[in-house]
């Protein structure tokens, strides 16, 4: 027989707000530019210029209920070669531990977010630029990075998330049919925490590259050492499953099931399911105008209209000027689901 379980969702790690759009001011008297453009266009820009020099961005991000002392942090990637401020206050250079990655460097910000719109400043006072031509040696082949920033912290993201698209091969090549999302850029709003149950990617964890866990109780009347899990609404990269404590297997493919009767008991029981994702609702790409992409290599992050026009470095410029969004840019986010759900047990 077949018996439906219920259960709860938690999530189990910081979520994350991604920042990947600044306004920029090359240099210390220049105008800043009207409109916040995507940073790997500004890259291009200054890299075109050949721009050695000041360079400054400013972020900006909106704050609306969250209470005061929730954690939030700011990751920045390689942080030594710029000022941080927040809100117009240095950020000291008292970095947290590294996350994720040797580079993320976290700086906690707690006490320096307010209510309302928020703004992280990065000043590199001695930006280099990148050239392609250079094989041999790499700081100069790609000179200053500028990449996006994260938040970090005990918070929910609201934002309106519609359904979104994947990219047409994707029916051709017989991929599974993940869900999509299209947030909306300017929805996009640090709140209090929110409770989860379905697609937690609509549900204020939009880039979340962290692990759920879904648990829940129940009593058994009678052995039952071939009984399996099996989880119905599986949106995830892979699932461990623990039984009474103990771990009961890894799920990660069809027919998202896992053999747990060796450790049920008769009466009570507790299982819990831990879903871990990846990175990509973090890393994006999130622009691209076809949604979701069977298949992502470099050009895909950038604007190809950006990079084949005649003069890339004033395309940018017109961008940061009158918000002229090139055609192949979809401003909005793609973000793919993260759900574990329709959780049954299968007796026998």
């Amino acid at each position: 027989r077949v018996e439906k379980l219920s259960g709860v969702v938690e999530r189990l790690d910081d979520n994350v707000l991604v920042l990947d759009c600044a306004r920029w001011r090359e240099g210390d008297v220049d105008p800043w530019s009207r409109e916040a453009v995507p940073l790997i266009a500004i890259q291009e820009r200054l890299n075109k210029l050949c721009w050695n020099g000041a360079l400054s961005l400013q972020f900006e991000f909106s704050v609306r209920n969250l209470a005061a002392g929730r954690k939030v942090h700011l990751v920045v990637e390689r942080p030594d070669s710029a000022e941080l401020k927040v809100n117009g206050t240095a950020v000291p250079k008292a970095p947290l531990p590294y996350w994720r990655d040797i580079r993320w460097i976290p700086f906690d910000i707690t006490d320096r977010i307010k209510v309302g719109l928020n703004t992280v400043a990065l000043r590199f006072p001695e930006f280099r630029h990148g050239d392609p031509a250079q094989t041999k040696d790499q700081a100069a082949r790609y000179g200053t990075e500028i990449e996006p920033i994260f938040l970090k912290g005990d918070f929910s993201v609201a934002c309106d998330a519609l359904p979104g698209r994947r990219q047409g091969d994707w029916e051709t090549l017989g991929l599974p049919p993940v869900p999509v999302w299209e947030l909306a850029p300017d929805t996009l709003t640090l709140v209090e925490p929110r409770p989860v149950a379905g697609d937690v990617a609509a549900e204020g964890l939009p880039f979340y590259p962290g692990r759920i866990r879904w648990s829940t109780s129940f009593q058994l009347d009678a052995p039952a050492l071939s009984a399996k899990l099996k989880i119905g609404q599986f949106v995830a990269n892979v699932c461990k499953v623990f039984v009474n404590g103990e771990a009961a297997g890894v799920i990660y493919r069809a027919p998202f099931t896992c053999r747990v009767g060796n450790l049920l008991c008769v009466g009570a029981n507790k299982l819990e399911i831990v879903a871990h994702t990846t990175l990509r609702n973090m890393i994006g790409p999130h622009h691209h105008p076809e949604g979701e992409l069977a298949w992502v290599g470099p050009r895909h992050f950038s604007s190809r209209e950006m990079e084949s026009s005649r003069d890339p470095a004033a395309f940018v410029a017109q961008w940061g000027s009158d918000g002229s969004v090139p055609t192949d840019w979809n401003a909005g986010y793609s973000v793919i689901g993260f759900e574990i759900n329709d959780i049954s047990l299968i007796l026998s």
